[in-house]
C-alpha cells in the first residue's frame, strides 16, 4: 500500500511522529509559518509546536501511541480515503548538550539556527544566484533562502510533497520531485517561477539529480512500480525511464566513472546505471533499508546510510566494492558531503537525533553534534563554508561549523 510506504519512509510523516517519546516537555511555543527573517534559538531552549501532515492512508489509530504523543485526528473519507492528522510534537533543543554518543573532543560547534516553514526535506544550492531552495513536505512549497544571511524571500508553490531537489548549472533550473503528484516541476531561478511539469514513469517521484556527463536528469520513482526517468534538460521533457525494482529512492553520480548509484530501499542494495547508455551494469550488496547516498570527491567513494542497522556503508567507486562500514546511530536517513573539511554527514533519528561527522581518510566518526527532532537533509553552504541541516518535525535548519 502506498501510504504505508509513505509513513514509513519519508520525513516529516507519522513514522517519525511515533519516535519523540524521549523528549522533554516544552516550554515555549513557536509557530510553523515561515517568516522573512532568521529566528535564532539561544543554548537551553525549549519550545513546543503542532502541524499538520497530509497523507492518503485509510486507518491510523493503530501506529498512534497516545502515552507518548498528543494527537487529534478528524477524517474525511473521499474517493481516495484521505486523512488528515493534527499533531502536536514536543521537543527540546539544549545546544550546549554534548551528546552522550561522543565523549571525545568537539571539532565542530553549532553556529546557528533559523525557522523555515513546514516539514523541510531537502536542499540544494543556486551558485549563479547565492540561493539555497529547500522543499518542504507538508506546504507543498520550495523556500527560497538568501545563503548569505539565511533571510527566507519567497516560497514558491510546485506539487504535492515535494522532495528530491537539484540544480541544473546548464540552464540555471531547478528541478523538484513532488513525492505526491507524477511530475517534477521545473523552477526559472531568474523569476523564481515554475515554468513547466514534467511527468515521469511511476508516478511519485522521490529524487532527482542532475548528471553533469549528459546534461540530463535522473528521476527516482519510489512508491509506483519502481523506475528512473530521464529528462532532457534542455527540453524539460522526459526521454526515458529505466525499470528498477526494489523502491529505486536517492541518487548519487560518481564523475570519475560516469555511473549513478541508486539506493534501492527495499532490496538492500545499490543499483548502478552508466550515463554513457543508460544501462544498469551492477548491483552492490550493502546493509539494511538504503536510504541516503552521497559522493566524496576527496577519495573517490561513495556513503550510503542504511536505515535499520544504524551503519553507513562506504564503496569505492573504482570497482564498486563495499570497503568500510561505520556505525553512525540509530536510523540513519540523510548525507551530506562537506568539499572544505572532507567530512561526511548523517543523521541519527530515532536515538539520540544527532549528527554524526565522518572523515573521509579513516572513515571513522569524527564527531557527533546534537541537532534536534529529526536532522535530515543536508547542505553544504560555500557563503560560510558550513553544512546545514534541517529538521523535518521542528521546522528548524541548524548550522554546524568547524570548530576553529
Amino acid at each position: 500500500m502506498v501510504a504505508a510506504i509513505a509513513i514509513s519512509v519519508l520525513a516529516g510523516s507519522l513514522y517519525y511522529a511515533t519516535g519523540l517519546a524521549n523528549n522533554s516537555p516544552a516550554t515555549k511555543s513557536t509557530t510553523n509559518t515561515a517568516s522573512s527573517s532568521a529566528t535564532q534559538l539561544s543554548d537551553n531552549t525549549s519550545f513546543s509546536f503542532s502541524t499538520k501532515l497530509y497523507t492518503s492512508i485509510t486507518a491510523v489509530s493503530s501506529t498512534i501511541n497516545p502515552t507518548t504523543i498528543s494527537t487529534s485526528e478528524s477524517t474525511s473519507y473521499s474517493p481516495s480515503f484521505s486523512t488528515t492528522l493534527n499533531l502536536t510534537y514536543t521537543t527540546t533543543y539544549n545546544f550546549s548538550d554534548t551528546t552522550t554518543a561522543f565523549t571525545g573532543v568537539h571539532t565542530h560547534r553549532i553556529a546557528g539556527n533559523f525557522s523555515v516553514g513546514y516539514n523541510p526535506y531537502l536542499f540544494c544550492y543556486d551558485p549563479e544566484n547565492k540561493l539555497i531552495y529547500l522543499t518542504e513536505m507538508g506546504g507543498n512549497v520550495v523556500t527560497v533562502i538568501n545563503s548569505t544571511n539565511n533571510v527566507l524571500l519567497s516560497n514558491i508553490p510546485v506539487g504535492q510533497s515535494p522532495t528530491g531537489i537539484t540544480y541544473d548549472p546548464a540552464n540555471n533550473e531547478i528541478y523538484v520531485a513532488n513525492s505526491g503528484s507524477n511530475f517534477v516541476s521545473v523552477i526559472n531561478t531568474s523569476s523564481n517561477l515554475v515554468i513547466s511539469n514534467v511527468t515521469v514513469a511511476g508516478g511519485f517521484p522521490t529524487w532527482v539529480l542532475y548528471n553533469p556527463y549528459n546534461k540530463e536528469l535522473y528521476v527516482a520513482d519510489y512508491y509506483g512500480p519502481g523506475a528512473i526517468t530521464i529528462i532532457n534538460g534542455s527540453t524539460n521533457t522526459a526521454i526515458t525511464s529505466l525499470g528498477l525494482a526494489g523502491g529505486p529512492l536517492e541518487i548519487a553520480y560518481d564523475p570519475n566513472n560516469q555511473y549513478m548509484y541508486v539506493t534501492l530501499h527495499g532490496g538492500n542494495s545499490i543499483a548502478v546505471i552508466s550515463s554513457r547508455d543508460n544501462s544498469i551494469v551492477d548491483n552492490i550488496g550493502v546493509g539494511c533499508a538504503p536510504h541516503g547516498i552521497v559522493y566524496d570527491l576527496a577519495n573517490g567513494n561513495i556513503y550510503e546510510t542504511n536505515q535499520c542497522d544504524g551503519t553507513v556503508s562506504v564503496i569505492k567507486g573504482s570497482d564498486n566494492s563495499v570497503i568500510a562500514t561505520v556505525s553512525v546511530g540509530t536510523t540513519p536517513y540523510g548525507i551530506g558531503y562537506d568539499p572544505a573539511t572532507k567530512e561526511i554527514f548523517t543523521s541519527s533519528t530515532y536515538g539520540d537525533n544527532s549528527t554524526y561527522i565522518i572523515n573521509g581518510t579513516t572513515n571513522t566518526v569524527d564527531d557527533v553534534i546534537p541537532s534536534g527532532a529529526i536532522p535530515d537533509g543536508f547542505l553544504y553552504n560555500p557563503s560560510d563554508s558550513c553544512m546545514y541541516v534541517d529538521d523535518a518535525l521542528t521546522d528548524y535548519v541548524q548550522i554546524i561549523c568547524p570548530a576553529s
